[in-house]
């Protein structure tokens, strides 16, 4: 994941110039949200952990993208948010900037 000041300068970017190209790729931010799980013990509680994470795009855009696994692996294969979706996990966002 990126510094807090790396994080700044992609917010601070242009999108569509060169400068936006470099963070192509890179996860701005993570979460993870426990849910629970059926069990077949009514004794034993069992959760998934659902990891979202925002990842930067090629022109200075971005997207939410949202599976059960490591933030490396749900950004090459989770399930693309909409942008209303993203909003309920990332404050902030800019439609202008969230990838379609």
């Amino acid at each position: 994941m990126m510094t807090t000041e790396t994080k700044a300068t992609f917010w601070n970017t242009e999108p569509h110039t060169p400068q936006a190209a470099e963070f192509h790729g890179q996860i701005l931010n993570s979460h993870n949200e426990r849910f629970p799980m059926q069990s077949d013990d009514p004794n034993v509680y069992k959760y998934i952990v659902v990891t979202t994470v925002l990842v930067a795009g090629a022109v200075g855009d971005y997207a939410c993208y949202q599976a059960v696994g490591d933030p490396d692996w749900v950004k090459e294969h989770g399930n693309k948010l909409t942008f209303r979706e993203a909003q309920e996990h990332f404050m902030g966002l800019e439609e202008r900037r969230y990838r379609r």
